[in-house]
């Protein structure tokens, strides 16, 4: 093997800036030479040790030595040399795992744990890089780049508050590295979910490549009272608030402009509860620790949630006048026909109402409403062959039918987590041009709905005489989710998600973040705050007990200790281009000092 080579070749041509130089010397005004009588003997004597002596006085002029050496030197530097040297392997073909999850936030001696593994991964950096992001879902942030390219992307990086796959993040440099190479990683180790770590690592060293563990959680016990959950409803709010420390605490949570002092025992659960209040409430611990990121959460419902029902029926169904009123939000009014209120109302149910009480335009006055914006349901009853409802139907009504199980063809927001179960009578129906099929049974739409001008139109085919659905715990939950869905008012779930969960849209949008707006049309909820699509205000929080758990368990450890690299002697390339910018910052040094000497300067 060689012991020096070149990385640029193109760099011999900067050896041409040598020629300019010695032509400049050998132009350059020289003191004019006199002939004197009495010595012109002497000079006709000595004209061949003149001839002989030009070369040697070219070569004896210190300046124009120290210049050829200095662009020789600055030539050689654009070659990119280096020699082999024999040291220890550890940065070859490298991939590194860095921890960007919530918990990396935690400050050790001065630092964040994200400050010391950046440090550590341009220490770490070698010919070839890829860098891989632990964080709710592993991410390549660069495969295969080389040193520039990594410290450039390490530079751009930031910290996120999402909860962390550290295994699985190990698991993928491997993928990316194959068969030959080295994983680093830097964490703390507070695995949230997936593979375990120590488990990950022995896998890849099974495979032939090394895997070294970088502990980043120190080596102090860390302080920390966080809220760890959430369970946001239409109603109500509870907040679960955990005390990781081994001492009893009282810590005051402020909700908007109230606080509350909550008493918890040392490494214990508190729930508090409170009414869901309209729009987006903030959550905080006003009590500082060492992880402030799960001292705060935030709350969202819709701003508006007031819907108005007139309830249309000449026997009161105690079961649907408890499911309707069931959600504060709702106004609820019942109408006996033939007396129909004038008022406008967005959702019209129309039940168990005596064909002989319905007068002559009391559906078509219904009809302009829902074409006017307004929603219509209406429930299947015994003698529904004897109404006409105009045009408002989605299905045609055929006969009456025996027993059968209730299919679910189509999720919607009032079909999710809600449990059907049978019927024992209903009616088999024909669904009518761009009706949608909810629920069927046999085939047969039981839960049918089409759109109708502005408006919405919902077929109900489970008659309460015709099963036990009445009597689930799922039917006031569907009901409401009904009305919700046909007021177009968002699931409250849906506005309150976790940091680390995605979300996809039809296209791209202008999003507001907590960071700012973006315009994109897939993300990811990186931050802890309030994102705001079109009229929706979505709170993302942290809610993980596993991430704020941010004091590493004496045997856990012990195994991240246990995974370490065994360096190996080896010949390596050593870049050679520091040495030569120090001797070319020395011979600069020299030939302004000469020149000031000589006078020149």
């Amino acid at each position: 093997m060689a012991s020096f080579g070149i990385t640029n070749p193109l760099g011999w041509y900067a050896f041409l800036s040598l020629i300019p130089l010695v032509i400049l010397y050998l132009i350059r005004p020289r003191p004019k030479e006199m002939s004197i009588p009495s010595l012109m003997f002497f000079m006709q004597t000595t004209g061949a040790d003149k001839r002989k002596s030009f070369l040697r006085n070219f070569i004896k002029d210190p300046l124009f030595l120290l210049q050829l050496l200095l662009l020789s030197l600055l030539s050689l530097f654009l070659l990119g040399p280096y020699t082999w040297v024999s040291a220890d392997v550890i940065s070859d073909n490298v991939a590194i795992v860095i921890d960007v999850s919530a918990s990396s936030q935690v400050k050790e001696l001065g630092n964040t744990r994200f400050d010391l593994a950046m440090s550590e991964a341009e220490r770490l950096l070698g010919s070839k890089n890829t860098i891989v992001l632990a964080r709710s879902a592993p991410e390549i942030l660069l495969k295969d780049g080389n040193k520039g390219e990594a410290q450039d992307r390490l530079r751009m990086l930031k910290v996120s508050d999402e909860r962390s796959k550290i295994g699985e993040s190990i698991l993928l440099a491997g993928e990316v590295l194959g068969n030959k190479g080295k994983v680093f990683v830097l964490s703390d180790f507070k695995n949230t979910e997936g593979a375990d770590p120590v488990i990950a690592a022995n896998a890849l060293r099974s495979r032939g490549l090394s895997v070294e563990f970088i502990d980043l959680s120190g080596t102090s016990k860390k302080n920390n009272v966080g809220i760890i959950d959430l369970d946001v409803e239409d109603e109500s709010t509870t907040v679960f608030v955990k005390n990781f420390d081994q001492k009893d605490k009282t810590i005051n949570l402020k909700i908007e402009g109230t606080t509350k002092q909550i008493y918890i025992q040392s490494e214990s659960v508190e729930p508090f509860s409170f009414k869901t209040p309209n729009g987006i409430t903030k959550l905080e611990i006003l009590e500082k620790d060492d992880f402030l990121v799960d001292n705060v959460a935030y709350v969202s419902a819709p701003e508006d949630r007031t819907i108005k029902v007139l309830l249309i029926t000449n026997s009161e169904s105690v079961f649907l006048k408890s499911a309707l009123t069931s959600a504060s939000y709702v106004t609820l009014e019942i109408a006996e026909p033939p007396i129909i209120p004038s008022g406008d109302y967005d959702v019209y149910v129309v039940d168990n109402v005596d064909p002989n009480s319905i007068i002559t335009g009391t559906f078509s006055e219904i009809e302009q409403k829902v074409s006017a914006g307004a929603n219509l349901i209406i429930n299947a009853q015994p003698n529904m062959g004897r109404i006409s409802y105009q045009n408002l139907l989605p299905v045609k009504i055929l006969s009456e039918r025996g027993k059968a199980v209730l299919n679910v063809e189509q999720a919607t927001m009032f079909t999710r987590d809600v449990e059907f179960g049978r019927v024992d009578k209903y009616f088999g129906a024909e669904s009518k041009d761009e009706a949608i099929t909810v629920i069927s049974a046999e085939g047969a739409p039981v839960i049918s709905f089409s759109r109708l001008g502005s408006g919405n139109v919902l077929y109900y085919g489970i008659m309460d005489e015709g099963g036990d659905f009445k009597l689930s715990p799922y039917y006031p939950i569907y009901w409401i989710n009904s009305l919700k869905f046909l007021t177009n008012q968002d699931d409250i779930s849906l506005l309150n998600v976790r940091t680390g969960d995605s979300l996809i849209l039809e296209e791209n949008q202008n999003i507001r973040t907590p960071e700012g707006i973006i315009d994109s049309g897939a993300f990811v909820f990186d931050q802890i705050g309030v994102y705001t699509i079109g009229n929706r205000k979505i709170a993302a929080n942290l809610i993980s007990e596993k991430e704020s758990n941010i004091n590493l368990g004496g045997e856990e450890k012990k195994n991240v200790q246990e995974i370490k690299i065994e360096k190996g002697k080896e010949n390596v390339p050593k870049n050679l281009e520091m040495e030569l910018l120090t001797i070319i910052a020395v011979l600069l040094f020299l030939e302004i000092l000469y020149i000031k000497t000589r006078g020149d300067l």
